[in-house]
């Protein structure tokens, strides 16, 4: 008799064991959210430096017409190489010389993040035959 008393008493968990291990599990369940939350918003800042990379790969690509030694001179050109920094376009603007917008197709980075781009083209002068050709893009950030 007295070793089933013994047995009766190690075979429940007691209040305080039940309220530990649910803390515990609902601190672990919380860090586990805040992993996954976090996770997600800098994949999300990952897309947008992406996308905006791929903006200016697009301007410098479409500059490639305008920055050949034989079309450098011509008085069309939209482009000219003063070096100085070109107005900032927005990203949805679809009436610029490059046509973003028409290229990709969203105006989300536009609108939701206020997306932008502009440009500068540098004579280096000598002789060369090559202009640079530099592209800025801009967005607002939302905070993590």
């Amino acid at each position: 008799m007295h070793s089933i008393n013994k047995l009766k008493q190690k075979a429940g968990l007691t209040l305080v064991e039940i309220i530990v291990s649910a803390v515990l599990l609902a601190l672990i369940g919380a860090g586990m959210f805040s992993i996954t939350l976090s996770s997600s918003k800098i994949i999300q800042r990952a897309q947008r430096r992406h996308f905006a990379d791929e903006v200016a790969q697009t301007v410098l690509e479409n500059f490639r017409a305008y920055l050949r030694a034989d079309e450098w001179y011509c008085a069309t050109s939209p482009i000219a190489a003063n070096g100085a920094w070109s107005a900032w376009y927005d990203m949805d603007y679809a009436n610029n010389f490059l046509n973003i917008y028409s290229t990709f197709g969203t105006t989300e980075f536009a609108t939701k993040y206020n997306g932008k781009w502009r440009y500068r083209i540098t004579d280096p002068g000598g002789g060369y035959e090559y202009r640079k050709a530099e592209v800025e893009v801009d967005w607002t950030e939302p905070t993590l």
